[in-house]
């Protein structure tokens, strides 16, 4: 049987996304990096946001009024005059009773070194991280272990007709077994595929076996 994606990421607590969508991007962060040459989005040999990457990051630190972005994922560079960067982020507006979004953060570092944020776009998806009681945890890191990727391939195995493949561990929710929130890059089974991310939802049982709760993509549909 197809697993019908819902709208509830949780076994346990319901997951309402919300739109919020924005201005289309220069490049195509909803389209997943390839192994591509210089000129094309290439997909990194790691998610880790190093130490280098995080000093990178906070330069723009200061061009970000109004809103906080936290890095969780490094998903691609492309070489240009310079190069661009793309950080899966936790986002939030300083407003009150904000919550907690996914967003794609793209930056520009110049040849000098000097970096300026040249889009950001937000998906409709919580992280559910800002949640005192039922929420989330951010994951130690965003490294899909082996054991994690085999057991998540094998869940979609009842999805048809869009392909998954896991860019990085996002959080995890302890209820009467485990459920882990796995960032992914998707494409169509079709004839002429469309690439994008989603944000899958694998639930593990206490006797370890595991299916999907829930497929979003990334802005939130």
């Amino acid at each position: 049987p197809t697993a019908e994606p819902t709208e509830d990421p949780t076994a346990e607590p319901t997951a309402e996304p919300t739109e919020d969508p924005t201005a289309e991007p220069t490049a195509e962060p909803t389209a997943a990096p390839t192994e591509e040459p210089t000129g094309a989005w290439v997909k990194p040999k790691s998610p880790e946001v190093t130490s280098k990457l995080q000093k990178l990051f906070k330069k723009i630190s200061d061009s970000t009024v109004g809103a906080t972005y936290t890095p969780v994922a490094y998903i691609g560079s492309q070489q240009v005059n310079g190069t661009n960067h793309a950080f899966l982020c936790e986002t939030s507006i300083v407003a009150p009773d904000s919550q907690k979004l996914y967003a794609i953060v793209l930056l520009y570092e110049d040849l000098n070194k000097n970096v300026a944020v040249t889009d950001v776009i937000m998906s409709g998806v919580r992280t559910y991280t800002d949640m005192a009681m039922g929420g989330w945890n951010r994951a130690e890191s965003p490294a899909v272990t082996k054991d994690l990727s085999e057991q998540l391939q094998n869940a979609l195995s009842e999805v048809l007709g869009t392909s998954y493949a896991p860019v990085a561990l996002l959080s995890t929710q302890s209820v009467s077994g485990m459920q882990y929130c796995v960032f992914c890059e998707s494409g169509t089974v079709t004839a002429d595929p469309n690439a994008g991310y989603a944000f899958v939802y694998l639930y593990e049982d206490a006797d370890g076996a595991a299916h999907i709760s829930s497929i979003l993509d990334f802005m939130g549909n």
